[in-house]
């Protein structure tokens, strides 16, 4: 770089009239102004922004939840899909993909997960739809229940996409269905078992329209037990 800066010395600014020199400097001042601009730019975006005063709420909330030991709580490993290995090995969760996890460990480390995502709650920059309250609502809803979070502490999100879709399903209930009526077949029945979104409407043979929401595996060689 430095070789090439000499270089550009000589050949433009040695050869060139004072007057051209003068715009010359002009013109790698504003090119230099625009380059700063831009990179200010970059940073700002790249990086969540949270306030001073956002992180001492923050790390109240994160001490909090230590303190509750939320993070071996059943609900909030049920929230990361937790399972316990054979013979008490550590617990992992089910999800496959690292979008799923807010934490590069959250997928084996609850505590983890649990502070990072109390940390993109206070995430300032991006979309809505980007946000951990908006992306994971069941999460923020548990968290500020246990937590008695002041909502108005943290960025104003609208979930557009979450409440439109929630708006689309118009759910009154939820039941859980059996649908084999022989139960001495356990395996057959829990098998076979799905929930039901009830809708709004109350139209006789409404509940035949419903959305339903129901658990299936791949079993491939494994045997089928396993994943009862």
């Amino acid at each position: 770089m430095k070789i090439i800066s000499l270089y550009f010395w000589r050949v433009v600014f040695q050869t060139t009239p004072q007057t051209q020199i003068n715009n010359s400097y002009r013109a790698i001042i504003t090119l230099t102004g625009v380059v700063w601009k831009t990179t200010l730019h970059v940073i700002l975006i790249s990086f969540p922004i949270v306030s001073f005063a956002d992180n001492h709420y923050l790390a109240e909330l994160q001490q909090q939840a230590q303190h509750l030991k939320l993070s071996e709580k059943k609900q909030w490993q049920r929230l990361l899909h937790y399972q316990t290995g054979f013979i008490g090995s550590e617990q992992t969760s089910l999800i496959q993909n690292q979008i799923f996890f807010l934490h590069p460990q959250g997928k084996q480390q609850a505590q983890a997960e649990l502070t990072a995502t109390l940390k993109h709650f206070f995430i300032k920059t991006g979309e809505d739809k980007d946000s951990a309250q908006c992306r994971f609502p069941a999460r923020f809803q548990w968290l500020k229940q246990q937590l008695k979070i002041n909502t108005q502490r943290l960025p104003k999100r609208h979930c557009e996409d979450l409440n439109n879709w929630l708006t689309g399903l118009g759910v009154k209930g939820i039941t859980l269905v059996f649908p084999i009526a022989y139960l001495n077949n356990p395996a057959s029945m829990f098998g076979h078992s799905f929930l039901r979104l009830d809708k709004k409407e109350t139209a006789e043979g409404s509940d035949l329209l419903a959305w339903t929401v129901n658990y299936a595996a791949i079993t491939e060689k494994e045997r089928g037990v396993n994943f009862a």
